[in-house]
């Protein structure tokens, strides 16, 4: 399987890979030395593996007027995995 990784942010950047199957979800295990071969990498300090078998379409726009963000939109579709709020 092809490697892939995307650099994500939500304020502090992280690291999203995705692993071959649920099962080497499951066994995967913290590696600090490979990590500090690998981070930061794009100035992510964290990296997060995922597996979901299912694809999913996220679209993302943002609005600024004068320099200002007005506002943003997110739409698509995906299967939902976890849920929660940002403050």
């Amino acid at each position: 399987m092809k490697r892939r990784y995307l650099t994500m942010s939500v304020g502090l950047p992280f690291l999203v890979v995705e692993v071959a199957s649920r099962d080497a979800l499951r066994a995967a295990k913290p590696n600090l030395t490979a990590y500090e071969g690998v981070l930061p990498l794009d100035s992510a300090d964290a990296i997060y593996a995922y597996t979901m078998g299912r694809p999913s379409l996220l679209l993302g726009r943002t609005t600024v007027r004068n320099g200002e963000v007005e506002a943003v939109y997110i739409g698509g579709t995906c299967v939902a995995v976890m849920e929660g709020t940002f403050i």
